[in-house]
């Protein structure tokens, strides 16, 4: 996955390449990631700060809507 738009070469091109590896069971471990680190930090309060109420209710509740 090609992470920026530059035109790659042999100098710069391992910063810019991010490989992974996607299993049969990719839904299970994106669900995971999700379930497991992103939902904690979005649901932290220290990282909402900034938020108002109403966008920390839309954003959390179209994030659940997402991994449901």
């Amino acid at each position: 996955m090609k992470l920026t738009e530059e035109t790659l070469n042999k100098e710069n091109c391992l910063p810019d390449i991010t490989i992974f590896e996607i299993t049969k069971n990719i839904l299970e471990h994106l669900y995971s990631y999700f379930n497991d680190v992103l939902s904690p930090l979005m649901q932290n309060a220290e990282n909402q700060v900034g938020w108002t109420d109403l966008v920390t209710k839309d954003l959390m509740e179209k994030f659940n809507n997402y991994i449901a």
